[in-house]
């Protein structure tokens, strides 16, 4: 879908970002990234938003399969767990490589 610019930036402007843009402007300022234009800082704000969005619904496509884990023990609140191995799944498909990290020790263990 091909939009202009000016467009695109009345859309951007006018959506409701479930991520504050303030909060990924100083997200990127921690990482040495500055841009005085609030613009930039909701759009980036939009991508991970997308990302998110698609990365849930890929999850929420792989848990049918799988027994579900209420969060309660009441019948009526159907909340999912949302499991490690089911996000990291996710991931996978859409090209993010999602590992345990491994486990250093500060001394190793016994009397040595």
């Amino acid at each position: 879908m091909d939009i202009p610019n000016s467009e695109f930036l009345e859309l951007l402007s006018k959506s409701a970002l479930v991520i504050p843009p303030e909060y990924v402007s100083k997200i990127l300022e921690t990482k040495g990234f500055y841009s005085p234009d609030p613009t930039c800082s909701k759009l980036v704000a939009a991508a991970v938003q997308q990302f998110l969005t698609e990365t849930l619904n890929e999850v929420l496509d792989i848990i049918p399969g799988k027994p579900v884990t209420s969060l309660s023990s009441k019948n009526k609140d159907q909340r999912l767990c949302l499991t490690m191995p089911d996000l990291a799944g996710a991931l996978e498909t859409m090209g993010v490589k999602v590992e345990k990290p491994l486990y250093y020790a500060d001394k190793p263990l016994g009397n040595q």
